[in-house]
């Protein structure tokens, strides 16, 4: 199968992977009242894996670091939207079957990986859109939830963040997170 007929699969199969996991890692924390979710990818894009956060893990950190220093819990914060410190994760690996097909394609096809990066990332944020779509979301308020498609110490895929976020989510949501956003 070609890069182009591999990529068109991506989105749906993504939404699919998302749904599944989300869906389990929803029952297994049946106490949990989760705020966001995040498809993590590294620069390169090539494997991705399902984070998640809650209200309740935040305060659990918070009461942690209060027990450990002293400090009045109200007196200390929390970045929520700090991707990497999200306490649920799913390692199985979103789509990588896919992936490793991907990969072989641009190796048979000649195709230079860094200039095509993009449209393999964009593929992850139409996943994300139609597993919303697909009501994936659909029992949380969307104007306190987010999802992102985070990408590990970013350099131009900064940028690719932030529009994303705009684009996932309600305004607000995206405000939150831009002004939280340690890569600007």
């Amino acid at each position: 199968m070609t890069f182009a007929a591999l990529l068109d699969q991506l989105p749906d199969a993504l939404a699919a992977d998302l749904s599944r996991s989300f869906a389990s890692l929803i029952a297994s924390n049946p106490m949990e009242t989760f705020y966001g979710l995040a498809t993590c990818h590294d620069t390169d894009t090539y494997s991705c894996y399902l984070a998640a956060h809650s209200e309740e893990a935040i305060l659990r950190e918070l009461q942690q670091r209060s027990n450990a220093s002293g400090t009045p819990i109200s007196e200390l914060s929390s970045d929520r939207y700090w991707i990497p410190e999200w306490q649920f994760t799913d390692d199985s690996g979103l789509v990588s079957e896919l992936h490793s097909q991907i990969w072989n394609a641009f190796e048979r096809e000649g195709i230079d990986y860094y200039a095509e990066r993009r449209r393999v990332y964009d593929a992850y944020v139409e996943g994300l859109r139609r597993f919303e779509a697909n009501g994936g979301i659909s029992t949380y308020d969307r104007e306190r939830f987010l999802l992102v498609p985070w990408v590990h110490d970013p350099g131009d895929e900064n940028v690719w963040v932030l529009q994303a976020v705009e684009r996932l989510n309600p305004k607000r949501v995206s405000e939150l997170f831009a002004s939280t956003y340690g890569y600007t």
